[in-house]
């Protein structure tokens, strides 16, 4: 997942979907914008109380 962020890459939380960050935080495919955790940088759903990555609280 670290290799993906620092190339721009990541996936969406609901439907897994690639996520190109210098073009758009949305994903095209089920038109969300996830949230990212500001520790780690990564998109979380919107339900999750903290990140499932690296576990920092999610505002």
């Amino acid at each position: 997942m670290a290799e993906e962020l620092q190339e721009g890459r990541c996936s969406c939380p609901y439907c897994d979907e690639e996520i190109s960050l210098e073009t758009s935080p949305l994903c095209k495919p089920c038109p969300v914008v996830p949230r990212y955790c500001v520790k780690c940088a990564i998109p979380v759903a919107r339900e999750l109380k903290e990140c499932p990555q690296c576990g920092q609280p999610l505002e």
